[in-house]
């Protein structure tokens, strides 16, 4: 039997089915085959010389040098897709190649998927430039197919947060950031402030709890003094006589004052 898929060639703008595709297709649509036949049905369909595949969806047609919304992505977002060359190329020298044409363009090389036939590349690409890019493919170094459009969305970022150039978030001006996230400035000021005072209130409280705990430690009431009978005195002097005493188990010096008559 010869071997027709690659004598079977499909008018401009079409192109051939796969040969599993083609020999279920008569089958699909009910058609029987005589004996020592070979029957072909709709082995030709239209189509780019370049489709895309994406997330195992059905190929999709992107038109040239317009938007092609199936390879809409974010920024640094990980773009990944399926190149279909409906001439079924393979590539022998430097391989698939696709570009995107920035003011440095970026080079995404494609993995051939070998199960899925000849002509069938897996891209994984990534880019943090924003806006419409012009995406161009080659094969061993020669372009192939038409150059599309890929639009590149601002990255996904939270609540108060704006998109910085190279594709990350930071707070907007309204907002301050706080333990990686941001909170409005209208509600933290008040806050702030209210933290402010209290914190000087508790140290004020703290402060005046220091001072009468120190000063209560030079006021010695009488009562906790004991002395000896009789008392010993240490020293007197014109203003008074020291005594010893005992406070709490420490031995003190305690001066007695002598109050003259007439309060001079």
């Amino acid at each position: 039997e010869t071997e027709w898929y690659p004598a079977l060639t499909c008018p401009p703008g079409r192109y051939k089915r796969t040969k599993e595709d083609i020999e279920g297709g008569c089958a699909g649509a009910n058609i029987t085959c005589p004996e020592r036949f070979t029957c072909l049905c709709r082995p030709c369909r239209e189509g780019d010389e370049l489709e895309f595949i994406r997330d195992g969806g059905a190929p999709q047609r992107c038109v040239e040098m317009q938007a092609c919304g199936v390879l809409d992505v974010r920024q640094n977002e990980l773009l990944s897709f399926r190149v279909l060359d409906n001439l079924r190329r393979e590539a022998v020298g430097s391989g698939f190649r696709a570009r995107l044409l920035l003011t440095e363009p970026q080079d995404f090389f494609g993995e051939p998927l070998p199960d899925e036939g000849p002509g069938v590349w897996e891209v994984n690409m990534s880019t943090s430039a924003r806006g419409r890019h012009l995406l161009g493919f080659s094969l061993d170094g020669q372009p192939i197919g038409n150059y599309i459009m890929i639009q590149v969305k601002d990255a996904a970022c939270g609540y108060l947060q704006e998109v910085t150039a190279e594709g990350g978030c930071r707070c907007t001006e309204s907002a301050v950031e706080i333990s990686g996230s941001c909170a409005s400035r209208e509600v933290m000021i008040p806050l702030l402030v209210f933290a402010t005072l209290l914190v000087g209130a508790a140290l004020a409280i703290l402060l005046r709890r220091l001072y009468y705990a120190k000063e209560a430690v030079w006021l010695i009431h009488l009562e906790d003094l004991r002395f000896e009978e009789p008392p010993h005195v240490l020293g007197q002097g014109a203003f008074g006589v020291v005594t010893k005493a005992e406070y709490h188990g420490t031995q003190v010096a305690v001066k007695r004052l002598l109050v003259r008559e007439g309060g001079g």
